[in-house]
């Protein structure tokens, strides 16, 4: 039987690119009680440095264990209640959407 592939895409705006701001600070980083979001990201640079890590991994993992200390389950339903308000800079989204459309026809043409 032959496995059919599925055309998908994950965009996830790590870096800023699409969103004037940081995507956690609208309703994620509220949620976790932080009414200013700059206090988290301070938190993210002590923890990086004390545990040398990569920035990025500290607050993923500083996104979890702040979640888990207000009993909040990372589940798909909560993750996308803080993803509605999120406003994206849609020419920049067209791009990445152009940019995923090539490298899948690209892998596409490889297999």
């Amino acid at each position: 039987m032959t496995t059919k592939l599925i055309p998908m895409a994950i965009c996830y705006d790590f870096d800023g690119t699409l969103s004037p701001q940081y995507m956690q600070n609208v309703s994620f980083l509220p949620n976790l009680g932080y009414s200013n979001p700059k206090d988290f990201w301070d938190e993210v640079k002590v923890c990086a440095k004390k545990q040398n890590m990569d920035e990025t991994l500290a607050y993923m993992n500083l996104m979890i264990d702040k979640a888990r200390e207000k009993n909040i389950a990372l589940t798909p339903r909560f993750l996308m209640q803080c993803g509605k308000d999120i406003r994206v800079i849609l020419i920049k989204l067209a791009d990445v959407f152009t940019w995923v459309y090539f490298a899948y026809k690209e892998i596409l043409e490889i297999c």
